[in-house]
């Protein structure tokens, strides 16, 4: 899973979210809930 996350999700992502404002802290969210398997409350949590 981290393969495709690494090769595939990030690097769309990071395309998808260019230019927004604070897109590295989303991109750091969808890492963290995508890791979790999907605990959202867990991912907002260590993120605040």
């Amino acid at each position: 899973m981290e393969q495709l996350w690494d090769t595939k999700l990030y690097p769309l992502l990071k395309d998808y979210f260019r230019g927004e404002h604070k897109a590295k802290e989303k991109l750091e969210i969808l890492e963290k809930v995508y890791s979790n398997d999907g605990d959202l409350d867990e991912a907002e949590t260590s993120t605040r």
